[in-house]
């Protein structure tokens, strides 16, 4: 009877110590659960941040490729304007330094279009 009672003791507490094993268990694997629940949101939210940044980062580098392209078109909008400048300032500087020649010819010019009348 003893022994029987003693192993019927030992047997309700290794049932009990099962369930209380078996709680802390289902308890674990409920809260590995969340925290991979939590894990997958977190990496879900850090890729929907990584193509933003991405989609950000190809936006600016169109615009920059854009900027320099302009400022090239600009460097060389100023290059022609300044060779116009030039060559209107060698062409004046020959005009003003062949003002003689310049009268002379028009001289020229007026009296063969008087002739030309004459006939």
């Amino acid at each position: 009877d003893l022994a029987e009672s003693a192993l019927e003791r030992c047997s309700e507490q290794l049932a009990a110590a099962l369930m209380a094993r078996q709680r802390r268990l289902l308890a674990s694997e409920h809260e590995a659960r969340k925290e991979e629940a939590r894990a997958e949101a977190r990496l879900e939210a850090l890729g929907i941040e990584v193509n933003e940044e991405s989609r950000r980062q190809g936006m600016l580098e169109g615009l920059l490729s854009r900027a320099h392209a302009g400022g090239a078109a600009a460097e060389t909008a100023s290059l022609v304007a300044d060779q116009r400048l030039a060559a209107a300032a060698a062409a004046r500087q020959q005009l003003l330094d062949g003002k003689p020649l310049l009268s002379a010819l028009q001289g020229e010019l007026e009296a063969r279009g008087l002739q030309t009348h004459a006939d």
